[in-house]
């Protein structure tokens, strides 16, 4: 699982565990106070809820829709920018902000807008995720044949169709629905180097010694994705927001290491 959706649920569970001891002080009378509500509130919603969708969202919806999010380097930015805005509008809220005007005011203001701007880039995100790719359509000379008045010449004109795209077929169905762009990958054979466009079940079979570069960049877990057999490296790179010439070249020297060793 990839770093930053993992911090977001880590997160969820802070935020459930204090949310639950507030809701437990609140039930024993041992806290009276009206304005807390707002806090436990705030603390189950943003703090639990959101972040757990948040962390589940963006580790789960790219690979069973075959789309990376549009922007991956707001995912660490958004996870900031949720928690000081949580713990801003929280602190400044029970410090008076919402009924004196000044500082404290303006300062709820201001963390109100943070967590509504990391909300906001959460939804940008996903719902690039969940659009459907346009077909590219391109201009293609389509012969003709003229009717018998014509005396049957062959004529072009230029019609817009799909473009072609290569597929791959693969052994076995996907354990989960397919999506677009999942299992469409190639294959890799013994002594040939690894780019972008390989699946990565294909190259732990044909290289297994290039499993330490998986473990090294994605963590062990990642071979307990269903998708990863079905995934190319370019997609697993953008899922886990990394540069996918730094995975290839790794990837690649575990190949030369292995070919020499043969």
């Amino acid at each position: 699982m990839e770093k930053y959706p993992k911090l977001f649920i880590k997160a969820s569970v802070f935020y459930l565990v204090l949310g639950t001891l507030m809701g437990v002080l609140m039930g024993t009378q041992l806290i009276t106070s009206a304005g807390f509500r707002f806090v436990h509130i705030h603390v189950n919603l943003i703090g639990f809820m959101a972040m757990f969708i948040f962390g589940v969202a963006y580790h789960i919806l790219p690979r069973f829709n075959g789309r990376p999010v549009r922007y991956p380097d707001w995912i660490p930015v958004q996870y900031y920018l949720m928690n000081i805005g949580l713990v801003g509008l929280l602190t400044f809220y029970m410090l008076g902000g919402l009924w004196e005007a000044g500082m404290k005011s303006i300062l709820l203001g201001f963390f109100s807008v943070v967590t509504g701007i990391s909300v906001i880039m959460f939804a940008i995100n996903i719902v690039s995720v969940l659009t459907e790719p346009k077909p590219v359509m391109t201009s293609t000379p389509v012969p003709l044949q003229a009717g018998n008045e014509e005396k049957k010449t062959l004529s072009s004109i230029p019609v817009s169709v799909p473009a072609s795209q290569p597929v791959v077929k693969i052994p076995q169905t996907p354990p989960f629905p397919a999506a677009s762009g999942i299992g469409t990958g190639k294959e890799i054979k013994k002594g040939e180097t690894c780019d972008g466009g390989v699946m990565i079940g294909k190259l732990l079979e044909t290289y297994p010694e290039t499993r330490k570069v998986f473990a090294k960049h994605y963590g062990e877990s990642c071979f307990t994705c269903p998708g990863q057999k079905y995934e190319t490296v370019d997609q697993t790179a953008s899922m886990h927001s990394m540069d996918v010439n730094v995975i290839l070249k790794d990837i690649n020297e575990e190949i030369e290491k292995a070919l020499k060793a043969n």
